[in-house]
């Protein structure tokens, strides 16, 4: 009993600490809507989705806080007597290994989420050993609630759904574009520029990031890494031949990075470079973009979903017509141009990769 207790206590203060990490995570550093305004006019926008919805971050915080107090509280507090940190051996294991080093805020939520999922279940676990079963129940639904918590903190650094690219046109053209699918909650926006330049480019950006901030929306800069740092964008997307995913990574360490991919030997090597997603075509016939590389389309896109475990983005020539085929392969994101140009066919599309 004695050693049972004791392995108790261990994942009762892991449990608690990895909450209090994450907890404090969604208190300063998870964007949240600023004003009472802001939170509805993000409900009224889940209307036009199917997908879960994405609570705010009050919410988020208070389920975790809860949650903190119940494991601390519920739990034996004889199991204290039993504690011996002293020489605890996990210590010396911990210090001469770097398993746990982390590098930027992706990874820190990933491990803290692990950490107490994987220590819920261990306690649940050991109480039927003592057992207090109807407990170890109470334990196990908490540990199903948690999986919710996780979800919902790991949206910020999973793209998936519809991924909208802007298209070309003025300023103003492109603001309004981005209004409207921020209108129509979706979630992951690219501004893609081969027009401007410098302080043109920059402004538009601005303004785009002005509208997306204390949204459900997050931003996406193409080709320009310091840009994204300035601006303090959402994330970073790269061709072929562009900067290396290492080097964004050192000057955007807690921003998304996606790179594009048209063939086999493109995306075996960006899976050994670990961006946050893989972006993967054209799928079919596009107009788009000029000098497109040549993709066998979507064969390429199943090859790449037996491949890797990283969320993958489809792009080129994608339409309401044909995006089922996409989606049959296991696809985590469709990126769409001109499909996206129209709030109708945004509304369609929506309904379309929610539904399945």
């Amino acid at each position: 009993m004695n050693k049972i207790l004791r392995v108790i206590d261990v994942n009762v203060n892991r449990c608690a600490e990895g909450l209090r990490v994450l907890e404090d995570y969604a208190r300063f550093i998870k964007e949240s809507p600023k004003t009472s305004s802001d939170i509805h006019l993000a409900s009224q926008r889940e209307k036009f989705s199917t997908k879960a919805v994405i609570k705010n971050d009050i919410e988020i915080v208070s389920e975790i806080r809860e949650m903190r107090h119940y494991i601390r509280k519920i739990c034996l507090d004889s199991r204290v007597i039993y504690r011996d940190s002293i020489s605890d051996i996990g210590l010396e294991i911990s210090a001469s290994n770097n398993l746990d080093d982390k590098n930027n805020l992706k990874q820190l939520i990933t491990a803290n989420t692990c950490r107490v999922s994987e220590s819920l279940r261990v306690i649940e676990e050991y109480l039927k050993c003592l057992n207090l079963n109807l407990l170890s129940k109470s334990v196990e639904k908490k540990r199903f609630e948690f999986y919710e918590i996780e979800k919902q903190l790991l949206q910020e650094f999973i793209v998936s759904g519809l991924y909208a690219v802007t298209s070309h046109g003025s300023g103003e053209m492109i603001l309004k574009q981005v209004k409207m699918l921020i209108r129509n909650n979706v979630r992951w926006i690219q501004y893609r520029d081969k027009k401007r330049t410098g302080a043109e480019l920059e402004k538009i950006a601005c303004e785009i990031m002005k509208e997306i901030k204390g949204t459900n929306s997050k931003l996406i800069i193409n080709d320009y890494p310091y840009l994204a740092r300035k601006i303090k964008a959402h994330g970073v997307h790269v061709g072929q031949g562009d900067m290396s995913i290492k080097k964004i990574r050192d000057i955007c360490p807690n921003m998304l990075i996606g790179i594009s991919t048209h063939n086999e030997t493109q995306l075996k090597t960006a899976v050994g470079d670990q961006p946050d997603y893989i972006a993967v075509g054209p799928m079919y016939e596009t107009f788009s973009k000029e000098n497109v590389e040549y993709c066998e389309g979507p064969p390429y896109a199943k090859f790449a979903r037996e491949a890797t475990t990283l969320p993958l983005v489809v792009i080129g020539g994608i339409k309401d017509f044909n995006i089922n085929e996409l989606i049959e392969i296991g696809i985590d994101a469709f990126a769409m141009i001109t499909a996206v140009q129209e709030e109708k066919m945004v509304r369609k599309l929506q309904k379309i990769i929610g539904g399945n």
